[in-house]
């Protein structure tokens, strides 16, 4: 997959998982710090998952099938 689609989903992992310890920590408060980031984890994995599915990456110009490097 493209490196900047890459870095988008990086980014997209850690703005999902920031937002997630916020809205955490206003409401419950200090102890969200450790209980949230499991919580913020899964998040991020989960946004990640949605964005992949809503815009999936698109091929390398010089990709053949289903592969990313040209074998020969």
């Amino acid at each position: 997959m493209p490196s900047y689609y890459r870095a988008i989903l990086y980014i997209v992992y850690w703005c999902a998982g920031g937002w997630v310890m916020y809205k955490g920590y206003v409401t419950q408060g200090s102890a969200w710090l450790l209980v949230g980031l499991p919580v913020a984890f899964v998040a991020g994995v989960f946004v990640q998952g949605l964005v992949l599915r809503a815009f999936p990456p698109k091929l390398e110009a010089h990709a053949e099938g289903s592969t990313w490097l040209k074998l020969s």
